[in-house]
């Protein structure tokens, strides 16, 4: 099993690279087993079914609350998010499954906690992929695209870029440190940066049918 974790800026291209990763694994590796767990939709998810009141790692966390800051631009509670992505993470991986994973971590506590439950299923075999795009970009992007959630705003982009800077870049490091990050050059076509992506995880894991 390998798991292949996608972070950069807002509009950098994760989801849609993700998408094309994982039509290429169906194409080309038909018999690996494979999940996809997109941060933002386990919130959607979790947000529709949660009672107002959660505990998680021994604090307290109000729903409203949470759904307040991730509707702002903030980044919803670190403890919150690390706790379901953990979840998500091991139920995947007892069932046999690779992992495409997108938008985590977004703390050094959620990188330190991705960390740990990977090693304990994937032992080496996992890597963090940031897109690297400019800040231009990034505003020329999301304001294109204008997704439902109301995110793609001028205000609350300059909010997630600056919550990067704070909070995901510090976590990015820390799969660095580990000698865990592949870096890609986030502007180029679609289709170039797919291709640039697929050259170098076939080289740094091991891919073969499960």
């Amino acid at each position: 099993m390998f798991a292949i974790i996608f972070t950069g800026l807002p509009a950098s291209g994760k989801d849609t690279q993700v998408n094309l990763l994982s039509e290429w694994l169906k194409k080309n590796n038909p018999k690996i087993k494979f999940k996809i767990i997109r941060s933002s939709e386990e919130l959607f998810k979790f947000f529709k079914k949660c009672p107002k009141k959660i505990r998680f790692f021994g604090k307290t966390y109000f729903k409203d609350k949470e759904i307040k800051k991730f509707y702002s631009g903030k980044l919803v509670s670190f403890g919150f998010v690390s706790y379901l992505i953990k979840n998500k993470i091991e139920e995947a991986a007892k069932e046999g499954n690779s992992l495409i994973i997108s938008g985590s971590p977004r703390s050094r506590f959620e990188a330190r906690v991705m960390l740990k439950i990977l090693k304990k299923y994937y032992k080496d075999n996992f890597i963090l992929i940031f897109l690297k795009v400019s800040e231009k970009t990034v505003y020329e992007r999301a304001l294109k695209r204008k997704r439902k959630e109301g995110l793609d705003e001028k205000e609350k982009i300059k909010i997630r870029i600056q919550e990067f800077k704070k909070n995901i870049w510090p976590a990015i490091l820390i799969f660095k440190k580990e000698n865990k990050l592949l870096q890609i050059d986030g502007e180029p076509s679609i289709k170039k940066i797919h291709k640039n992506i697929i050259k170098e995880i076939t080289k740094k894991l091991e891919m073969g049918s499960e």
